[in-house]
């Protein structure tokens, strides 16, 4: 039995709401913990709270460090060949005025990177954000 504890975040785009997946949530973990322990709010335990406007930019800098570590660690750009057998499972997108090319499908670090963009993308663009600690995984 895992012991492990997580933290969601939702963020709400018009009437839709995106939820961290499991690896999101184990991944970004210490950041967001780290996030919740500067701005004064319960890590672990509690209901959940909606992310001010002010500590918005705060939570985009972590979620950045995550990705940066991430992408410095584990980034390998795709083969021409692999993207022209297979162009469903490539997603792009662009982070620190650079490209990036991921294996979204078949590859958890590829989809692991874009989702965490696609998070920061949102988050950016204005999305009501929500941190909700959570128990056990």
């Amino acid at each position: 039995m895992s012991r492990e504890r997580a933290m969601n975040l939702i963020i709400t785009e018009g009437n839709q709401d995106f939820s961290l997946e499991p690896l999101e949530q184990r991944f970004l973990f210490p950041y967001l913990f780290r996030f919740a322990l500067i701005v004064g709010l319960s890590a672990i335990e509690g209901p959940a709270v909606v992310i001010e406007e002010k500590d918005r930019e705060l939570l985009v800098v972590h979620l950045s460090e995550a990705l940066r570590a991430l992408l410095q660690d584990g980034y390998e750009p795709p083969l021409p060949r692999q993207r022209q057998k297979h162009p469903s499972y490539f997603e792009k997108f662009l982070f620190d005025n650079q490209k990036y090319v991921v294996n979204y499908t078949t590859s958890p670090p590829g989809r692991l990177m874009f989702l965490i963009a696609l998070r920061l993308r949102l988050i950016e663009a204005g999305g009501r954000v929500v941190l909700k600690p959570m128990g056990p995984l």
